[in-house]
């Protein structure tokens, strides 16, 4: 019934909830990646740690994992949901991190540069960018995928994207493709080809 509702009040643009990050007593989520989901054809909604969460998760067609710098135990059941239920999902620099098993500090220092990747041929990152350059904000970094493979490094072996097979989109990526998408069309066919890739019923 819940979905229903809100199904009626959005039309039928995909419903794209964005896991909301804490900092302090605040609970948000950056503005750039709410305009990006609504400039690639998506209805931003703000998914909020409660006792609710799976019926909040039950009305997404996507999910967005964003950055941020610490992480909780419902990063980890809303990753787990989005696979288990076949949810388009996309991770963004700390959200492609919480999506796998291992993460270490960064020492390579890709804070605040930008940098070339090389993409794995035949997997969707190279199909949409190919080898690029990106944006960089982080201090950590991913070291062990799981179940997800690698499919693009930079030039000094940092792990910059992964994907989890047979699935319709599941996608981590360690920079920030929603700061880019207004001069870089590669990133927002990125962010479009996510949105396009739900299923809005």
């Amino acid at each position: 019934m819940l979905r229903k509702i809100e199904k009626s009040i959005f039309l039928t643009k995909p419903i794209i909830g964005i896991v909301g990050r804490k900092d302090n007593e605040i609970i948000k989520v950056n503005n750039s990646i709410v305009k990006a989901i609504i400039k690639c054809g998506g209805n931003p909604i703000l998914i909020l740690p409660s006792n609710r969460l799976k019926d909040i998760l039950k009305i997404c067609d996507g999910i967005v994992m964003p950055g941020g710098t610490d992480i909780y135990d419902y990063d980890k059941y809303i990753c787990n949901y989005a696979i288990e239920n076949d949810i388009p999902l996309f991770g963004i620099c700390l959200g492609m991190q919480i999506m796998v098993n291992t993460i270490e500090l960064n020492i390579k220092n890709h804070n605040n540069v930008t940098h070339k990747i090389t993409t794995i041929k035949g997997s969707i990152i190279g199909k949409i960018i190919g080898n690029s350059y990106v944006n960089s904000r982080h201090n950590y970094h991913v070291v062990d995928v799981g179940n997800y493979k690698v499919t693009a490094y930079s030039d000094d072996g940092i792990i910059e994207a992964i994907e989890y097979p047979n699935k319709k989109f599941n996608i981590g990526v360690q920079w920030h493709p929603e700061d880019m998408i207004d001069f870089d069309i590669k990133q927002f066919n990125l962010i479009k080809e996510f949105i396009n890739a739900t299923e809005c019923k």
